[in-house]
């Protein structure tokens, strides 16, 4: 009953600095007792404590609170307690700690507080309730462009991947705790751009808090695929013509991260992890992939490009305003979009990031991005210039795994309708972007591929 009070607590207190709501004070009064229950989870305890410590409270809130924070040993179980209490110097977390409670005081980090607090995040002996108030006190306070790039960075150096000896790399980026609403394509679109010359990545995880959706990864297990493959085994697949896509399991190719999975279930809401996960590349091509990613706040429109800009490690990188911030657009409307391309040759086997120091800021990008060869590009994709329009693609909470498969598999067996036309759509669209084909050609390429049942043996030689 605690752990289902806290989370209903969390779910409206811990949104953010704009979107969280007023807990009525019997919402609140009711949980502030479990705080001091030893059976409380200690990590969504935690989450939520973080989210009340660094947000704006309401009077009412403030009044219930104050008691509390004046007299933690008396309301607050020793974890919580050392929330709100001055660092003790014997505790091996005593650091990790500090800059956590910096966070809760909204104040952001420098460069290399931000470096020091990931490399702390990855220690073993860093206990997972602190580090979902680290990561809660982030998503609170918003966070800043240069945390963010420190944050990329570590996630990139820590997780594992390959290169593949392909001219191109066509990587879609789906958000990892999946889709609930809309037809979830990726597993058919990877395998028709792959028919169509066009070597594509995917990747993912089984399920994931919060949402909990549709993944990658299980519709693939509906169609009986192995989606835990090595990465050399995927290497050899992507390279090979008459396969020519993967699917890679976070699992895989970053354990740590995907160790955390409890962790996340019970803080309840979604750290930047999410955001970064999802562009780690675990595939890559020798001259670099061509990323295809979806956001739904606009927040994340042109932030996230350039990031992984900066960063150096990705040839193109286009972010669409998608379904459920997944690789699914709507063939109904066009889909906005803001992305970067390198003009210039870039060896991406060499990595070569901006000159990190705590002075530096984000208006230092415009001149690295001018010499290095970027180029950012915004526009609308207009399913009409595919001459691909249809009024009937409508969100369905009620849909499933299953039906997905089906209708998927019955698309590539060549079952006209709705399906197929999303098939080619997106296949088209994502090889217009990577100026691989103009638009007639890739609607002619992925139209042929799926009449000719060629895109067909393209998924089942996975």
């Amino acid at each position: 009953m605690s752990s289902t009070l806290l989370r209903e607590a969390l779910q409206k207190k811990g949104i953010g600095p704009k979107g969280s709501k007023k807990l009525p004070p019997s919402l609140l009064a009711e949980v502030l007792p479990t705080l001091q229950d030893a059976n409380t989870n200690v990590t969504t305890a935690t989450a939520f404590l973080t989210a009340c410590l660094t947000l704006e409270n309401t009077v009412e809130e403030q009044a219930l609170l104050d008691p509390i924070l004046q007299a933690p040993e008396q309301h607050l179980i020793p974890q919580l307690q050392e929330l709100v209490q001055p660092p003790t110097v014997t505790k091996k977390y005593t650091a990790f700690l500090e800059l956590t409670q910096q966070l809760m005081q909204n104040q952001d980090l420098h460069v290399s507080q931000a470096q020091q607090g990931m490399e702390l995040f990855w220690k073993e002996e860093i206990p997972s309730w602190l580090k979902a108030s680290f990561l809660q006190a982030l998503r609170l306070k918003r966070e800043t462009f240069v945390e963010n790039f420190v944050f990329l960075d570590s996630l990139w150096k820590k997780a594992q991947r390959l290169s593949v000896d392909v001219p191109i790399l066509l990587d879609l980026a789906d958000s990892y705790d999946g889709t609930n609403r809309s037809y979830h394509l990726a597993p058919f679109i990877a395998p028709l751009l792959a028919s169509m010359g066009i070597p594509t990545v995917i990747h993912g995880t089984d399920q994931l808090a919060p949402k909990y959706g549709i993944t990658n990864s299980q519709i693939l297990q509906l169609g009986k695929k192995n989606t835990l493959y090595s990465l050399k085994e995927l290497q050899h697949k992507v390279e090979n013509p008459h396969i020519g896509w993967a699917y890679v399991d976070q699992s895989i190719f970053f354990p740590e991260l995907h160790r955390l999975h409890s962790m996340r279930h019970d803080m309840v809401k979604r750290p930047f992890l999410a955001t970064f996960e999802k562009l780690l590349q675990p595939l890559q091509a020798k001259n670099g992939n061509i990323l295809i990613a979806g956001y739904v706040h606009s927040h994340y429109k042109e932030e996230v490009a350039k990031l992984l800009a900066s960063h150096h490690q990705t040839k193109m990188m286009f972010n669409l305003r998608t379904i459920e911030g997944s690789s699914n657009c709507w063939i109904k409307k066009s889909t906005p979009y803001f992305g970067f391309r390198t003009t210039k040759q870039i060896d991406f086997s060499s990595p070569r990031t901006l000159p990190l120091t705590d002075s530096w800021t984000p208006d230092l990008m415009t001149p690295f991005f001018r010499e290095e060869g970027f180029e950012f590009e915004e526009g609308e994709i207009d399913p009409k210039e595919f001459d691909l329009f249809r009024e009937d693609q409508k969100i369905n909470k009620e849909i499933s795994a299953q039906d997905i498969y089906d209708e998927g598999l019955l698309a590539l067996e060549g079952k006209q309708g709705l399906i197929q036309d999303l098939l080619i759509y997106h296949a088209s669209m994502f090889a217009w972007l990577a100026r691989c084909l103009s638009k007639e050609e890739a609607v002619a390429k992925a139209t042929h591929a799926l009449h000719t049942k060629k895109a067909l043996q393209h998924w089942k030689a996975f």
